[in-house]
């Protein structure tokens, strides 16, 4: 079109774009321009989507996978968290797009592993029962504790005057009951 005008066509670059490969994307002078005979139009022209190389994630740390998306020129997208008893904790399971050339898109989403799943009680009601007995609930469950002694001559010695979690409260395996005995 340009040579039937005595225009004379001019790729000045090549960039990746949305449009489709060799598709004009700017050009100058802009449309509509007066231009003499045998002036030079530039254009840059479209290399089509960009196809990243997208890194194998899966079974590194979602610390590890940032940094060599980092290195990749790409970025982490969405992060899930799931449940799996079988996987580390913060370990990637699942990653979109998949590992390998042809992704358009420099955002990579991963699934990442919560670890198992914490066991979880409800707080049993201590205050009132003498220490060996609160320690025996707690060991049967598994449950840690602290143990504090204040002198409180107004309850039974060695009973438990007091404890934190109240009870009702839902306890994960892993907490640390207070336990406040008259001593």
């Amino acid at each position: 079109m340009l040579r039937t005008r005595g225009l004379v066509l001019r790729v000045a670059d090549r960039v990746y774009s949305d449009a489709p490969i060799n598709v004009v994307v700017r050009q100058t002078p802009s449309a509509g321009l007066l231009m003499k005979v045998s002036q030079q139009a530039h254009v840059v022209l479209s290399l089509g989507q960009r196809q990243l190389e997208i890194p194998l994630l899966e079974g590194n740390s979602l610390r590890v996978s940032r940094i060599e998306l980092l290195r990749a020129g790409l970025q982490v997208g969405e992060v899930s968290e799931v449940t799996m008893p079988d996987e580390p904790v913060d370990t990637v399971v699942l990653q979109t797009p998949r590992p390998g050339a042809g992704a358009a898109t420099p955002r990579v989403d991963v699934l990442v592993s919560q670890g198992p799943r914490d066991v979880a009680y409800v707080m049993p009601h201590l205050v009132g029962l003498s220490e060996i007995d609160a320690q025996r609930r707690l060991d049967v469950a598994g449950l840690h504790r602290k143990v504090n002694y204040v002198t409180a001559p107004q309850w039974p010695h060695a009973s438990v005057i007091d404890q934190s979690p109240l009870a009702g409260s839902r306890v994960s395996s892993s907490a640390t009951i207070e336990l406040t005995i008259a001593n």
